[in-house]
């Protein structure tokens, strides 16, 4: 709640980016505006952190039976999108007492780190299949071991995420996978940052051209050169 996921997602990306109500692009079908999610609120993140014992000191920082909160971001130094993130999440969480270091690393050391789970928090940023099915390897405990490197383990979201997969109606199954989502917004394991919006530019001389989303190029043997 001490961030504004908002603001850093058009702060990187532009104007037409979004913070996703979920583990999701805005390219996958079951986005939904309307799922509920933790809102933007340093009040209130500052009441839980005093609630959880971390009391702020004369220098702001908070600290719990004098151990202080701390921690550090891991980003891949390959990716400025990523490391621009982490800086507007230090300084974001700096506001509420955390003191927050990034750490950017070479991409084979961030991929080792995060499959020893040597790392306190990190940034990643996937893909989406066309169906929501592959959010089990990244989500549910059957993940733990493939791409859940946070270890999020939820009786109640995997319960919620197999009943979505189940479901066979398009509106039955709209309302189960907003449920599955704000599960996991609930539960709060990760933060979902930022969704871009994908533009492509066309020459008004080419004819035929169908694009799709997840393979831009997979036409490009119908596009023809008008004459």
């Amino acid at each position: 709640m001490a961030v504004d996921r908002s603001a850093i997602a058009k702060a990187i990306f532009g104007p037409d980016s979004k913070a996703p109500p979920g583990p999701m692009s805005q390219l996958l079908w079951i986005w939904d505006d309307g799922i509920r999610a933790l809102p933007f609120d340093t009040a209130a993140a500052g009441r839980e952190l005093d609630s959880a014992g971390w009391v702020r000191g004369a220098d702001g920082s908070r600290r719990k039976a004098g151990r202080p909160l701390r921690f550090e971001i891991l980003v891949p130094a390959t990716s400025v999108t990523r490391k621009n993130a982490a800086v507007a999440l230090q300084e974001a969480w700096r506001k509420v007492g955390a003191q927050v270091s990034v750490a950017a690393v070479e991409f084979p050391v961030f991929q080792k780190r995060l499959a020893e789970g040597k790392f306190d928090a990190y940034i990643g940023a996937y893909l989406d299949e066309p169906s929501p099915r592959g959010l089990a390897d990244q989500w549910t405990a059957a993940g733990i071991g493939i791409l859940n490197y946070g270890g999020y383990r939820s009786t109640g979201f995997d319960s919620l995420f197999t009943r979505a997969l189940a479901v066979r109606s398009l509106p039955e199954a709209r309302t189960a996978w907003r449920e599955a989502m704000e599960r996991i917004n609930d539960d709060a394991p990760a933060l979902f940052l930022y969704a871009p919006t994908n533009v492509a530019a066309v020459s008004h001389r080419l004819d035929g051209v169908v694009i799709d989303p997840y393979s831009w190029v997979s036409g490009v043997r119908a596009w023809r050169v008008r004459e």
